[in-house]
């Protein structure tokens, strides 16, 4: 899955709001992942989870949850 700019945006203002925390989103070639600086707490996991549930995709976390792609 491949979020719109838009879509990215609008992730980014939802999470900052809600759990005050900071979204980077990656673009390169054929390929989006995305980032935290610190370690994000299951509330975070947990909304992302849900999140792309609903949109029929999956978020992929790295070991220590603060990278995933889709």
């Amino acid at each position: 899955m491949t979020l719109n700019l838009e879509q990215v945006i609008n992730l980014k203002k939802e999470l900052n709001d809600r759990f005050n925390v900071v979204l980077h989103f990656h673009d390169a070639c054929g390929k989006q992942s995305f980032s935290f600086d610190d370690i994000p707490d299951n509330k975070v996991i947990d909304f992302l989870e849900n999140y792309f549930m609903r949109m029929k995709s999956k978020a992929i976390f790295d070991r220590d949850n603060r990278h995933f792609t889709l």
